[in-house]
C-alpha cells in the first residue's frame, strides 16, 4: 500500500468518524432540546437559542465530513506529497520522518475537527452578545493555529521529532 492510498483510506475513516459522532451526539441533543421546549412551555419562560448551537455545529461537522469523503483523493495527494509511490510489486520502505509526518498531519486535523464545538460557541457567543471571553477567543485561536501548524507543516515537526527522539 502506498503513502497516498493509506492516506485516502485515513480520510475515508476520519469522515467515517466523523459521521457516526455527528449522528450519536445529535440524537442526545434532540433529545435534551424536547426536553427543554417542555420545561419552558410549562414554565413560561421564553426560548432562548442557545440549543441553536448544538445543531450549528452539526452542520459544520457534516461539511468536515463530506470534504473529507468527497475529497479524500485530493487530501491524500496533498498529505503523501512527498512520499516516494511504489514501482510495480517492490514494497515501500517508509523513513521515520515521512511516518511521523502523516502522524502530526493526522494529530492536527484531529485538533481542528474536534475545536469546530468550541468555535461555534465563541461565534455564537459574539453574535448574541456582541462580545467574547478573551480566554474562550485565546483557546480557539491557540488550537486553530496549533491545527493548521501540523497540517500545514509536518515535515519540520516531524524532523523535530526524529531529532529529539534520537531512535
Amino acid at each position: 500500500m502506498s503513502p497516498r492510498d493509506l492516506a485516502f483510506v485515513g480520510c475515508r475513516l476520519l469522515a467515517l468518524y466523523v459521521f457516526l459522532t455527528v449522528v450519536q451526539a445529535q440524537i442526545s441533543n434532540v433529545f435534551f432540546y424536547l426536553q427543554a421546549l417542555n420545561a419552558t412551555e410549562a414554565t413560561g419562560i421564553v426560548h432562548n437559542n442557545e440549543y441553536d448551537l448544538y445543531f450549528g455545529s452539526a452542520f459544520l461537522y457534516l461539511g468536515i465530513c463530506f470534504v473529507l469523503w468527497f475529497k479524500a483523493g485530493w487530501l491524500a495527494g496533498k498529505i503523501a506529497a512527498g512520499a516516494k509511490e511504489p514501482q510495480g510489486e517492490v514494497p515501500v520502505v517508509w523513513s521515520r520522518q515521512s511516518a511521523l509526518a502523516i502522524v502530526v498531519i493526522a494529530a492536527g486535523l484531529w485538533v481542528l475537527i474536534l475545536l469546530v464545538p468550541n468555535l461555534t460557541y465563541v461565534l455564537s457567543q459574539l453574535f448574541q452578545r456582541g462580545f467574547v471571553d478573551f480566554i474562550s477567543v485565546a483557546y480557539v485561536v491557540l488550537a486553530i493555529v496549533v491545527g493548521l501548524v501540523c497540517v500545514f507543516t509536518p515535515q519540520g515537526i516531524a524532523g523535530f521529532i526524529d531529532r529529539t527522539r534520537r531512535w
